[in-house]
């Protein structure tokens, strides 16, 4: 099997079960940021040392991959507890904010810091394709959940780098 298809050169890709689906669509625009997120995602990985944080940066990876499946037409495996994973942030929030407020920050106190940061905005962004893309086709309330409570955590954890 070649890697490459030839159809992006028209402008379509693929989706499960569509053929032909323009490259714009905005399920493919926002599999687009998630994958950007997931990238940076192992950029923070690599620049951490807390093995304890880049257990649960893989493991957001892993949950990025499925949400991309779901997006692209999959479903989400029925005993996979997005709900428990998301309570489990809310925990490691409220336990690591500094004082918890959210403001402006200046990125950059650090390598990790700044990519903790990249990572925060391409979860925001990545969170307004999702409902951009909610408009047009379902997606379950708790992947929006997970994906907010997501660049929270991100936002905390840049703190503490």
């Amino acid at each position: 099997m070649k890697i490459y298809t030839k159809t992006g050169d028209k402008g379509f890709t693929s989706l499960k079960g569509e053929a032909h689906v323009e490259k714009d669509d905005v399920r493919i625009e926002a599999n687009g940021v998630l994958d950007e997120l997931n990238a940076s995602l192992g950029l923070v990985k690599v620049y951490i040392n807390d093995s304890d944080s880049k257990l649960k940066i893989e493991l957001f990876q892993n949950i990025i991959m499925r949400i991309m499946g779901v997006v692209a037409g999959g479903s989400m495996d029925l005993k996979f507890d997005l709900d428990s994973i998301t309570l489990q942030l809310e925990r490691d929030i409220d336990e690591n904010k500094n004082d918890g407020k959210f403001c402006f920050v200046m990125p950059g106190e650090s390598i990790p810091n700044a990519y903790f940061h990249v990572a925060r905005t391409k979860c925001r962004t990545a969170e307004r394709r999702l409902i951009t893309m909610r408009r047009q086709y379902e997606l379950a309330d708790n992947i929006m959940v997970f994906m907010n409570r997501l660049s929270d955590w991100l936002f905390v954890a840049a703190t503490k780098e």
